[in-house]
């Protein structure tokens, strides 16, 4: 459930219950009956009451179960998010180079890095750029026959690259 949807049920709910509470019994219509139809009549009434009272509270309690479970797994959700965003990526210094690459460019194909790299074929290139997309520093835009890449600053930013050392 939304909370649109909570929020509606809940005020559906606040007003039965004003209406429960509100609510006069006419009792000129019943000049002519006795007393134990009178008593009668109120225990019936007083039934439906508790029925109507008793449903209310279910549809509270079941409310309250789906927003206290919407808030375990928003915290929940929380918690994966960070420990995605404490993620090391280890670089070889070719990758470093690559990366390095395509901050400067911006947005780059397999084969602006094949002739940046020096690669003879357009493979190497390819492999090493969907590594680091798999890895999540690149972003990945196909239009239409080519493959652009692209830094991803989000996931980039909360990551800890790690070079080896030169």
């Amino acid at each position: 459930m939304k909370n649109d949807e909570i929020k509606n049920e809940l005020e559906k709910l606040k007003k039965e219950l004003a209406a429960i509470n509100n609510k006069k019994i006419d009792y000129s219509d019943y000049s002519d009956i006795n007393v134990k139809d009178i008593l009668n009549l109120i225990i019936e009434e007083r039934e439906r009451t508790n029925k109507m009272l008793e449903e209310i509270s279910n549809k509270i309690r079941k409310l309250e179960a789906v927003i206290d479970s919407t808030f375990e797994d928003v915290s929940s959700n929380d918690q994966i998010t960070i420990q995605q965003n404490e993620k090391e990526i280890l670089l070889s210094e070719t990758d470093t180079k690559i990366v390095n690459f395509i901050q400067e460019r911006g947005m780059v194909t397999a084969d602006d890095v094949k002739s940046y790299m020096g690669y003879k074929g357009k493979n190497a290139a390819s492999s090493r750029l969907n590594r680091l997309y798999r890895d999540g520093l690149l972003l990945k835009y196909q239009l239409g026959h080519k493959v652009y890449y692209k830094i991803d600053a989000g996931k980039a930013t909360t990551s800890l690259i790690i070079t080896p050392p030169q």
